[in-house]
C-alpha cells in the first residue's frame, strides 16, 4: 500500500531490535579532559586484548578489532572500528592503552604549553 513508509518502518525497527542484542552491540565510548591529558574508554566486550590493533598515522588514531565466533570471549562475532583525529596538544609519542575488564583505556598526554615569549623589534 505505502511502500516508503513500509520500508522505513521495517528499517526503524531493524534498528531498535538489532541495537539490543549483543553480538551487535559496538561498545561505548566515555571521554574526559584534565589539565594534563585526554582521556579515552571504550568498551570492548568479549574481545581479547591479542585482537585489538591500535594505531596512529598522521594524528589519526585508529582502533579496531575483528573477532570470529571461535576467538571470542563468549562465543560472539564482534568487530568494532572507531577513528579519532587528535588535537595537535597530544603528545603523540607518549600515548599510552590499557585493556582491562572489557574496557580499552586510552591516556593521551598532553603537550606542556611553552611560556609566552616577548620578542624584540629590531631597529
Amino acid at each position: 500500500m505505502y511502500p516508503l513508509v513500509t520500508r522505513d518502518f521495517e528499517t526503524l525497527l531493524d534498528r531498535v531490535f538489532t541495537t539490543y542484542r549483543p553480538e551487535y552491540r559496538n561498545g561505548s565510548i566515555t571521554t574526559n579532559e584534565t589539565e594534563d591529558d585526554y582521556t579515552l574508554s571504550l568498551e570492548v566486550p568479549g574481545i581479547p586484548q591479542s585482537m585489538i590493533d591500535i594505531s596512529l598515522d598522521a594524528g589519526v588514531l585508529k582502533v579496531s578489532a575483528s573477532v570470529s565466533k571461535d576467538e571470542s570471549v563468549d562465543g560472539v562475532e564482534r568487530s568494532l572500528s572507531r577513528v579519532w583525529t587528535l588535537p595537535r596538544t597530544v603528545k603523540q609519542e607518549d600515548i599510552t592503552a590499557m585493556c582491562k575488564d572489557g574496557v580499552l583505556l586510552l591516556k593521551l598526554p598532553k603537550a606542556k604549553k611553552p611560556p609566552a615569549k616577548a620578542i624584540p623589534i629590531l631597529s
